[in-house]
Formats: C-alpha cells, sequence, structure tokens
C-alpha cells in the first residue's frame, strides 16, 4: 500500500457569487499523487472519530490514460501550400505532418474520435508556425510540436483558444501571446490534456505592472482538464480557473508538476 494524503473534512455550505450558486453536503475530500496513468488502483479509507465510532471502505478506481494517437494512423506531409486542401480532406485518424513554415491562423474545420483523434504535429520540434490556433467547439483535435507565434496586437489575444474544446491535446508547444491558451468567455474546456508546453507572455517585471495589464498563462472554467509539466512565464497570472461569476463547473481538474514563473498579480 502507497499512503496518500489525510483527507480533508469540507463542512455543508454553498458557493459565493457564482452562477449558478453551487450547494454540498458534509463530506471529505483529497487526491493522491504519483499514480501510473492508465492504471487500476485500490483505495482503502478509514474513518475514526476520536469521540467513537469508525468505519472503513475499499473502492476502485482507475487513472486516465495519456493520450495519444494510434502507432498505426495513416500519416499525410502537410506544407504551407497545402494544409487548406488537407484539412478539408482530413478523416479521423490521420495525422498531418506539418513541414516547418509560417501558416498564419488556422481555427480547425472538423472533429476527431476518441478512438482515432486528428493530430497535427510539427515534422521539426516548434518548426511549424502558426500566428493564432482556434479548436474552439472541437473534439479530439491534437497539437503536436507547434510554435504559436501570437498575434499579440491587442489586450484580448488568445493563442489557442480551447472554448468548448472536448477531448482535446495542446502538448511539446510553444506559445507567445497576451492569453496563451483559453477557455473562459464564451465556453468550458472540458476533458483536455495540456502537457509539456512552453508558455510565455508580454508583460514585463516592473514595478508599475504589478497587479495591473491583461493576460493569462493558461486559463481555463470548466471539468476534467489535465495541466502538467507546463513552463510558464511573464503573464498577471500564470495558472488560472475562474472566479466569481466566470466559474463554470470547474471540478474533477489536475494541475501538477507545472514550473511558473513572473506572475505579476498574485
Amino acid at each position: 500500500w502507497q499512503e496518500g494524503l489525510p483527507l480533508r473534512r469540507v463542512p455543508a455550505g454553498k458557493s459565493q457569487g457564482t452562477k449558478p450558486i453551487v450547494r454540498w453536503v458534509n463530506r471529505f475530500s483529497g487526491s493522491l499523487f504519483d499514480l501510473k496513468p492508465g492504471t487500476e488502483y485500490e483505495i482503502e479509507l478509514k474513518l475514526a472519530d476520536p469521540d467513537g465510532g469508525s468505519a472503513e471502505k475499499t473502492v476502485r478506481a482507475r487513472t486516465r490514460p495519456i493520450p495519444k494517437a494510434p502507432l498505426d494512423a495513416p500519416i499525410k506531409k502537410i506544407d504551407t501550400t497545402s494544409l487548406a486542401a488537407a484539412l478539408e480532406a482530413a478523416q479521423p485518424g490521420d495525422i498531418l505532418l506539418l513541414a516547418p513554415g509560417n501558416y498564419g491562423s488556422l481555427t480547425f474545420p472538423k472533429d476527431g474520435t476518441a478512438e482515432k483523434p486528428l493530430v497535427l504535429r510539427s515534422e521539426t520540434v516548434r518548426g511549424a508556425v502558426f500566428k493564432t490556433v482556434s479548436l474552439k467547439h472541437r473534439k479530439h483535435v491534437f497539437l503536436e510540436g507547434l510554435k504559436v507565434e501570437g498575434a499579440c496586437d491587442h489586450k484580448y489575444s488568445v493563442g489557442v483558444n480551447l472554448e468548448h474544446a472536448t477531448d482535446c491535446v495542446v502538448r511539446r508547444c510553444a506559445i507567445h501571446d497576451t492569453y496563451g491558451l483559453r477557455a473562459w468567455e464564451h465556453g468550458v474546456a472540458t476533458n483536455c490534456y495540456i502537457a509539456d508546453n512552453t508558455i510565455e507572455g508580454l508583460i514585463e517585471w516592473k514595478e508599475e505592472h504589478m497587479g495591473k495589464g491583461h493576460g493569462e498563462g493558461i486559463q481555463l472554467s470548466g471539468p476534467g482538464n489535465v495541466v502538467c509539466f507546463n513552463r510558464v512565464t511573464g503573464f498577471r497570472d500564470c495558472l488560472s480557473h475562474m472566479e466569481d461569476e466566470e466559474a463554470d463547473h470547474q471540478v474533477c481538474n489536475d494541475w501538477y508538476n507545472n514550473e511558473v514563473s513572473l506572475g505579476l498579480d498574485d
């Protein structure tokens, strides 16, 4: 057995300032760390009351696997002149392998499936350069190894838009913009996997910038998202859930092992 962290008692209550107001009963809550992905575990829970009484319960739960394309997925080599046609012809399960070059801004047009995700992958690490990428309303789309320079031309410029994205992946990308990855104003992200990215903002470490300005590194609302092993620097907030009225179904999110620096708000 591996010892877990003690559970924390959460008294019955309700949220403040959110829409809708969320209510809950008395409960215990906790987390288990350093588990293997895609593995079933037996979890033993014990409760002892100093005033008398105790309980034990054993449950089984499975961790999610790290999302990846099938090993036999068809690979289609693409360059800057053929991306539009390739996206039009793409089928679930395709890997679009991008040659180095500048591809402009992209709104991804179609979905993959759980068994056959659609993958947009740079042939050389961060050699395929985009201005912005939108995965709005997309499902099962992977971005791998891309460079997103960002519009960087106004205070709400977003490098990778994840509004209403479901089961999408952003992995090993380099992103530079006012907002790195965002899903907030018009829809939450659900079950997305954001890992091993380098995300840089525009805010310099100066006294006059403290607590001011715009821009978040990774800013998400929604359930089931995994944010791990990212290096994020130079934003108002480097990692951010939403608060008050903007908070929307923020449950079962795993944020861990991210390296954060130069967060000028708090």
